[in-house]
């Protein structure tokens, strides 16, 4: 039994990745925390981790999803977060406007209930932007999440979504596309 491990997600336009790579670097010139930062091409909004799966389940999976009949919409990118703000190792985010994200993943979670186990943990709608290994100054690093503001709040279209294969490397994590989703 072959596994893979796989997730649903929303990439990014363009024009969005842009800005979090400029976001990306003003956070590195400030030099406060010592880390890595999401790459560009992996820049992406998690809708479920399905996590390992026997990958005769994959068809089953895609067809599923294939049936979602759901809305085109725009999101925007709001403000900066950090999961355990508090510890050396924090995961810096950026949230996106949720009611439409929240919606679809509801949608997706739906679908694929009998066959893949349900999430347990609630769905924080972001966007990884960097992981920390050290935080050199953390009075600095709390009031960049709390000042931090990102203008402007430009609009952006969200029209597909995607089911992607996940391998864990060293240097990193690869992600492939399996499958793309239209949205109507």
């Amino acid at each position: 039994m072959a596994m893979m491990r796989l997730f649903i997600a929303i990439d990014l336009p363009s024009e969005v990745c842009k800005t979090l790579v400029q976001i990306q670097q003003q956070i590195a010139n400030m030099q406060i925390i010592e880390g890595s930062y999401t790459r560009p091409e992996q820049l992406h909004i998690t809708l479920k981790f399905i996590g390992a799966v026997d990958e005769a389940l994959i068809p089953q999976i895609i067809e599923r999803l294939k049936k979602i009949d759901f809305k085109a919409f725009t999101s925007r990118l709001k403000h900066l977060g950090a999961f355990h703000p508090r510890s050396n190792t924090p995961v810096m985010w950026l949230s996106v406007e949720e009611t439409s994200v929240s919606a679809l993943a509801q949608c997706i979670e739906n679908a694929l209930a009998d066959i893949v186990p349900r999430s347990n943990k609630a769905l924080a709608n972001h966007i990884t932007i960097a992981r920390a290994k050290n935080v050199l100054d953390k009075k600095k690093f709390t009031q960049l999440l709390r000042d931090f503001k990102i203008e402007p709040q430009l609009p952006f279209w969200i029209s597909e979504f995607v089911l992607k294969s996940s391998i864990t490397h060293p240097q990193g994590a690869e992600h492939t596309i399996i499958e793309r989703f239209a949205l109507h």
